[in-house]
């Protein structure tokens, strides 16, 4: 399929960003104040969590305009798209929480906290059968590196916004850093080494927050150390199996956690065993030297 594709300059300049889409309701259309900041590594680590500033509460600066996401430590904008990062003390009402442009929703009182990121899904099936796509896709770099044969569990919350409640089925995917940019999905095919990691059902909670888990177990080669979330590849766009003819889906992503699974259930007992077993290996040698 032709997909749409946008350059960083169109981006920047044109006043109407993204008018080739013409979804109805789609605010990011007309949206011109962007920051394509850097990537910003001022997070500090929890222990155990390889993801870093999980929770969206540390930032090097407050967001005053959309966009921003990389005002957030150690989150990044993956695709030439602008993610947006919300903050409770912003003094731009339509990036703040609870109440901001895309509805009202209040960070997951389990955690805490005042602020969280939010990312657009958006998708277009024209007449002539092409499909132009807009999707935001969000990067964390890990705070260490995946480990070979290891298990881990990946959880985030998510929220669709009152606004743009087509849903998705959420996706995250453990890889490497792309070595090229790109304007639309992620080509996990570049990276046969990646982990790309599907929910079994669209998420479809306006009022609160869906807690998203995944387990998987890494390969002998491993070594993944970026994070990517949203919808990402082959995305199964709900409204346009509806018979729709645009799909607009808006989520909010918070508390971000990506930790090692420790499968010793008894580590004691078995080192135990081991140091027995050598010491019964080590007295039979002598002994077998003994009678010789």
């Amino acid at each position: 399929m032709k997909r749409l594709y946008l350059t960083l300059a169109f981006l920047l300049i044109t006043p109407a960003l993204f008018a080739q889409i013409n979804l109805p309701g789609m605010d990011v259309l007309t949206k011109t104040d962007k920051s394509f900041s850097t990537f910003n590594n001022c997070g500090t680590p929890t222990a155990g969590d390889l993801v870093v500033n999980g929770g969206f509460e540390q930032y090097s600066s407050l967001p005053v305009f959309s966009g921003q996401i990389a005002n957030a430590c150690n989150w990044s904008v993956a695709n030439l798209t602008t993610p947006d990062y919300y903050h409770r003390h912003s003094t731009n009402q339509t990036i703040s929480v609870p109440e901001n442009g895309k509805g009202t929703q209040e960070v997951n009182p389990v955690h805490g906290g005042d602020a969280y990121a939010g990312i657009w899904v958006a998708a277009e099936l024209r007449a002539n059968g092409e499909l132009s796509t807009y999707i935001e896709t969000v990067k964390n770099q890990l705070h260490e590196p995946l480990r070979p044969n290891t298990e881990y569990t990946l959880t985030f919350d998510v929220s669709l916004s009152d606004n743009h409640t087509d849903a998705i089925r959420f996706q995250a995917f453990l890889g490497n850093l792309f070595s090229s940019s790109f304007r639309d999905e992620l080509p996990v095919d570049e990276q046969p080494n990646g982990i790309l990691l599907e929910n079994e059902s669209p998420s479809t909670n306006t009022t609160g927050w869906e807690t998203i888990e995944f387990t998987f177990t890494t390969g002998a080669e491993a070594g993944q150390d970026y994070l990517y979330l949203g919808g990402l590849y082959e995305i199964d766009y709900t409204a346009l199996t509806g018979g729709n003819n645009s799909h607009l889906s808006y989520y909010y992503i918070d508390n971000v956690s990506l930790t090692e699974i420790d499968n010793c259930t008894d580590c004691t007992h078995g080192l135990r065993d081991e140091l027995q077993h050598r010491l019964w290996e080590g007295f039979t040698e002598d002994l077998e030297k003994c009678g010789n």
